[in-house]
C-alpha cells in the first residue's frame, strides 16, 4: 500500500485546463438529471430508515470518491450523471450479491440519489483543483482517495509557507450540519486480523482555523455560477476566501508538524503495528 498522502490518481489526460473542461460541461450529455425528486428520507418507516441507514454505510467499502477516477479511468474522459450513477449502481448490485443482501427499492432509490449528488461534488471538486492550480501557479495543490475519505478533507492547498485544508459543500442547513458531524465522528477503519475484524479511529480536526469552508449555492450567486445546468465556484470567491486566510496567517506552517503529517505517521503507524490489517 502506498502510504504517500499526497498521491494523486485522478486522470486528467483530456482535459488540458479549466476553459476546456467548463466547454465540455456546456454539452447536453452533461446537463444533470439527479436522482428521485420525490425521495425524502424523513418520510420513512423504521425498516425503511433501517435501509437507508446500511446503504450509506457502504460509503467506505464501495469507495463514492474513488469511484470518480474508476470511471473516468475506464471511460477515458470525464463520465456525465447518467454513466456515473449507472457504474455505482452497479457496483452497489455486485456488493449486496457478495453479501448476500436482498435489494430493496428504497435501497436502490438511497444509492441512486447518493450517487447523482456525488457526480455533482466531484465536479465541483474537480473543476476547484483545476483552477486553484492555475490561479495560483506556486502553490501545491493536492486530493486522494485517503485524505478525503480519512481526513474528510476535500483539497489541501499548500501556498505561501502555509497549508489550508479545504471543504467543498452545499449552502444548505443540512450540509452544514452534516460537516459538523463528520468532524466529530472522525473516521473508523473496518479491517480483519487474523481472521477477527479490527477497527483504527483517526480523529479529524476540522475546528482549526486552516480549515477553509467552501460553500457552492444551487443557482448563480456571488459564490457560484452556472454551466448547463451545473454550479462551480466562482474565481472571485475562490481567491478572496484563500487570500484572506493566507493575509489573516489562518493556515498551518509548513515545515512543523500538522494534520497532514499526523494523518501520514497514523496511517503508517495502523499497517506498521498490523501487518496483516487490510484496508
Amino acid at each position: 500500500m502506498n502510504y504517500d498522502p499526497y498521491e494523486i490518481s485522478k486522470d486528467t489526460r483530456e482535459i488540458e485546463d479549466t476553459a476546456q473542461f467548463e466547454l465540455i460541461l456546456s454539452h447536453p450529455i452533461y446537463m444533470p438529471v439527479d436522482g428521485d425528486s420525490n425521495f425524502n428520507r424523513y418520510n420513512l418507516s423504521d425498516e425503511e430508515k433501517d435501509a437507508v441507514a446500511w446503504v450509506e454505510k457502504q460509503n467506505n467499502i464501495l469507495g463514492f470518491s474513488k469511484m470518480w477516477e474508476l470511471v473516468n479511468n475506464h471511460i477515458e474522459l470525464i463520465p456525465n450523471q447518467i454513466a456515473y450513477v449507472w457504474h455505482g449502481m452497479m457496483s452497489f448490485s455486485k456488493h449486496c450479491k457478495n453479501e448476500d443482501v436482498d435489494i430493496k427499492e428504497i435501497m436502490w432509490r438511497t444509492i441512486e440519489n447518493r450517487l447523482a449528488r456525488t457526480w455533482r461534488s466531484k465536479l465541483i471538486e474537480f473543476h476547484t483543483e483545476m483552477r486553484l492550480k492555475e490561479l495560483y501557479p506556486s502553490a501545491r495543490v493536492i486530493s486522494s482517495h485517503m485524505i478525503d475519505l480519512i481526513l474528510g478533507v476535500d483539497i489541501v492547498v499548500e501556498i505561501g509557507g502555509q497549508r489550508f485544508y479545504l471543504h467543498l459543500l452545499k449552502n444548505s442547513t443540512y450540509s452544514n450540519a452534516s460537516a459538523k458531524n463528520k468532524s466529530k465522528l472522525g473516521y473508523l477503519i473496518e479491517g480483519y486480523r487474523d481472521g477477527q475484524p479490527v477497527t483504527a479511529t483517526y480523529k479529524r480536526e476540522f475546528e482549526h482555523s486552516s480549515h477553509l469552508f467552501l460553500k457552492f449555492d444551487m443557482e448563480e450567486t456571488f459564490t457560484t455560477k452556472t454551466i448547463n445546468g451545473n454550479v462551480l465556484f466562482k474565481d472571485d470567491y475562490l481567491k478572496r476566501t484563500l487570500e484572506e486566510a493566507i493575509r489573516d496567517k489562518r493556515g498551518e506552517v509548513i515545515g512543523e508538524s500538522g494534520q497532514i503529517s499526523k494523518f501520514y505517521h497514523w496511517l503508517k503507524l495502523v499497517k506498521d503495528r498490523n501487518p496483516d490489517f487490510v484496508l
